[in-house]
């Protein structure tokens, strides 16, 4: 099969301090509804269900990216945020994406280096049904989720 991805739009800034630093800004927008599968070779498959499916249940979302870099001669700190909408319609699912941010530094010789962070992602809380609430009356779970990542990267240059 072949698949066509979504369409997408993005573009970004970045402003320097000097040579010390910089700030950058990314923002995307995907229009998931119009991913789409299609036959590549002589096997036949029927690609319009799950075309239907990928129209009726995604659509266009949005993301935001922000960080923030530093140097003090060899050690670097910087900082980051990242928004992601979800891009599923319905209202089972997660309501309005993730957001992260993150914090790390580094250590950079001529033929070394050291890197850390941390990063703390938190989902929008949601409920959950396990069946579908126009079948069935149920009750949903609340759910709330956050991830928190600690990251060590040991590199030699040669």
């Amino acid at each position: 099969y072949r698949f066509v991805g979504p369409w997408r739009l993005g573009f970004g800034g970045t402003a320097l301090f000097g040579r010390s630093g910089h700030f950058a800004v990314d923002y995307e927008y995907i229009d998931n509804s119009i991913g789409s599968f299609g036959q590549k070779n002589q096997y036949p498959w029927n690609t319009q269900g799950v075309n239907n499916l990928i129209g009726n249940n995604l659509r266009a979302s949005h993301n935001v990216r922000s960080g923030i870099e530093y140097r003090f001669g060899n050690i670097m700190v910087r900082g980051g945020f990242n928004w992601a909408q979800n891009p599923y319609k319905n209202n089972l699912t997660i309501k309005n994406g993730f957001r992260s941010t993150s914090f790390g530094g580094g250590y950079k010789s001529e033929g070394w280096y050291l890197d850390f962070v941390i990063q703390n992602t938190v989902f929008e809380t949601f409920d959950y049904y396990l069946y579908n609430p126009s079948l069935a009356n149920v009750q949903p779970t609340s759910i709330s989720n956050r991830d928190l990542s600690v990251m060590f990267t040991f590199g030699i240059r040669y």
